[in-house]
């Protein structure tokens, strides 16, 4: 069973992604597994907020993919969580696949996710880097 609803048809040979995450160090990290598991496979963009990401989409880089954070206001009070923009994108946007990767052990924001059928909800643990390398498997079939 896919865990995505709709495959984007992509514009090029390689699979676009967007990381936003407001935690640099973080971002590098799940960056460096991204790259040495796929490596020329994928074009990998950062931004540390959303509202920077979502500028180059109107711009026309479109990504296959969005790994978003939560809780982009910690370390920039005025960004928006990540949800609620990729609530909005979605609309927006509906051929680009999201994934919501946050810390926040919270039930309902994983049950808000799954209800709205918006995008895949991974959780950073352990193991969230390797379920975000299946769900980028899972894409690039």
């Amino acid at each position: 069973m896919s865990l995505f609803r709709n495959k984007n048809p992509r514009k090029s040979d390689k699979f676009s992604i967007f990381l936003v995450e407001d935690n640099k160090i973080y971002a590098r990290q799940l960056e460096f597994f991204i790259r040495s598991k796929f490596g020329e496979k994928v074009e990998l963009d950062y931004s540390p907020v959303a509202e920077v990401a979502e500028v180059k989409i109107e711009n026309g880089q479109i990504p296959d993919l969005i790994i978003m954070d939560h809780f982009l206001n910690e370390k920039y009070e005025e960004a928006e969580k990540g949800f609620d923009v990729l609530k909005r994108l979605k609309q927006k946007y509906p051929t680009i696949q999201f994934i919501l990767h946050s810390s926040q052990g919270n039930s309902s924001l994983a049950l808000n996710v799954i209800k709205e059928g918006i995008c895949n909800y991974i959780e950073k643990r352990d193991e969230g880097f390797e379920e975000i390398e299946q769900a980028i498997n899972e894409l690039i079939k």
